[in-house]
């Protein structure tokens, strides 16, 4: 039987439902991985919020366990903790004759997620299998978590029930430290053993939204697409069965199927396009033509380095080339990343390249789809941005912050070259703020953050450690101390010198003509040295931290080294 027999063997309803089933699978597989992509955005949005909330719990409480608990005055709402009972000075009274508790990191750990719980509707709770208070007894959900911990687990995160309500729920161990051993240590517990965990449990209807949010569209689209498709297809099968010949139906067929597929093709955002073994372009869509500014006719027939000369580097196409050979070789699905410099400027793209095959499964071909997804990497640097850097003058945070200063100690233990950490605090800004407003406290923080970046190498960290308080870190001074002592007090004089000179700030006052003020702010530098992994990252920041007390105590304006290195 030849094949315009076959073709005549087949009925147009038939061709019709073939082609309509087809054309609904391709369309609902574009639908579901849609929205399967947005899902685990919005999932993973969650879970990056998340991991902030649980990573500001751990710094809250080495903050605390680093100072040895804190006194805070005892009230309804902060009674003395029982399970601190048997701690002597548990209570005591100032001169004036206010009673004041101790407050240990667990304690005030609750306290700071009643707070959260209040405010923005998620729940942190700090829970064990062998729990100090009743009340941090884990759920069930929290057991398991803190089950897999002991079998070897970093993290656990899922969406679960909370009562009647969804949330997201995340949690990450909590390892014993030298500070936890005042209250833990009766427990048997040892340095680094798990000891337990701190769930976050973030409320899911605002994520759920922001799924849904976009689907009505997302859903109209493709179904406004599938119905524009149905009626092509429709139209096509009665031209077919009314006025084609045998041959020409198999003719019609090929070449309506060939529109249509061109149809979808260049309806596609994507640059989508096919080559033969010997690189020429068989197939390209409207977004590739206009993409390069090349016609298809252009393109068609020939390859890479014929048909985009002078639009596509040579090395590029042949490298393009290579992929399809790996592709054709392999037999396998490729997708990867690249960044592309155009007119407008670096473009991302993910490409997934597969290999063409005939009826007989030979391999006649590559084609490839290439999505922009620039703007959702922009995104994704944005949200590392603000996880990382200090939102008012764009230095790191803290937690860009302990890890620079975990990579300079590593350095230095490898060089046996010192480091040094100066932690600054400006002297005379609370005025500024109490007379002109946070908004120009905003402004000198910010040329603040200017003078030190330009008082230090690139190499060199500045960050904002809150409020108006900043670290600067020095890595690579030299293997003698004297001499990198010597070194860091050239630069912190710089520091302080370049911080003394008077701020031009604009004030603006509500119901009032903006007014230029003239403000001047020194700072007290507290300065210690570090070598390799002599000391550990809370003890240089407290080194640190502790002399830029004594500078202030001196008198402000003044640079003081850590005692124990002078």
């Amino acid at each position: 039987m030849n094949t315009t027999t076959q073709i005549s063997s087949l009925r147009p309803g038939n061709v019709f439902l073939w082609l309509a089933a087809s054309w609904s699978a391709m369309i609902l597989a574009f639908a579901v991985w849609g929205q399967w992509t947005d899902y685990n955005a919005v999932l993973d949005g969650a879970r990056e919020s998340a991991r902030e909330s649980f990573n500001k719990d751990i710094i809250y409480r080495r903050w605390a366990a680093m100072h040895g608990s804190m006194y805070v005055p005892i009230t309804p709402e902060t009674p003395p903790n029982p399970n601190l009972s048997d701690i002597p000075e548990r209570d005591i009274s100032t001169p004036s004759g206010t009673k004041l508790t101790l407050m240990n990191p667990a304690y005030m750990t609750r306290q700071v997620h009643e707070l959260e719980r209040k405010g923005s509707g998620s729940k942190g709770h700090l829970t064990s299998l062998n729990p100090i208070r009743s009340e941090n007894a884990p759920d069930e959900w929290e057991r398991r978590a803190l089950q897999a911990f002991e079998r070897g687990e970093k993290e656990v995160a899922s969406i679960d029930p909370i009562g009647s309500e969804m949330y997201f729920r995340f949690m990450r161990p909590l390892a014993a430290e030298k500070e936890c051993m005042q209250c833990h240590e009766k427990q048997g517990y040892k340095i680094g053993e798990i000891r337990g965990g701190i769930s976050i449990s973030l409320p899911w209807a605002p994520y759920r939204d922001e799924f849904w949010r976009h689907f009505p569209v997302h859903l109209i689209t493709y179904v406004l697409i599938w119905i524009v498709g149905l009626f092509g297809l429709r139209f096509s099968a009665k031209q077919i069965q009314s006025h084609l010949s045998q041959r020409e139906l198999a003719e019609k067929k090929t070449e309506r199927g060939r529109a249509l597929f061109q149809a979808v093709m260049d309806g596609a955002p994507s640059l989508i396009y096919a080559h033969d073994l010997d690189g020429r372009h068989i197939f390209v869509n409207r977004a590739f033509e206009q993409h390069f500014s090349v016609s298809h006719s252009a393109l068609v027939g020939r390859t890479r380095a014929e048909g985009l000369a002078g639009v596509m580097p040579a090395e590029v196409a042949e490298k393009n080339h290579q992929v399809d050979m790996n592709v054709v070789e392999s037999g396998r699905i490729f997708e990867f990343e690249e960044s592309n410099v155009e007119a407008d400027g670096t473009h991302v793209y993910r490409t997934l390249k597969h290999p063409l095959r005939d009826p007989t499964g030979r391999v006649f071909g590559v084609a490839g789809i290439s999505t922009d997804i620039t703007d959702r990497k922009r995104m994704e640097d944005e949200i590392t941005q603000l996880a990382f850097n200090d939102s008012l003058t764009k230095l790191p945070n803290r937690r860009l912050l302990d890890d620079r200063l975990s990579q300079t100690i590593a350095t230095s233990e490898r060089s046996k070259r010192y480091g040094a950490v100066m932690f600054l605090d400006l002297d005379n800004f609370k005025p500024l703020n109490d007379l002109h407003g946070h908004g120009a406290g905003d402004l000198l923080l910010i040329q603040a953050a200017d003078r030190l970046k330009a008082c230090v190498r690139e190499i060199d960290t500045v960050a904002r450690f809150g409020g108006d308080e900043f670290v600067v870190m020095i890595g690579e001074l030299n293997a003698d101390k004297a001499e990198s002592a010597a070194q860091a007090s050239i630069i912190a004089e710089k520091i302080r010198s370049a911080l003394s000179e008077p701020y031009p700030l604009t004030a603006k006052h509500q119901g009032m003509a903006d007014t230029l003020v003239e403000h001047r702010c020194t700072a007290s530098i507290g300065v210690a040295l570090f070598l390799g992994n002599e000391a550990s990252q809370v003890d240089i920041l407290r080194w640190a931290d502790g002399a830029m007390y004594k500078a202030k105590a001196a008198g402000r304006n003044v640079i003081w080294f850590h005692e124990a290195q002078i």
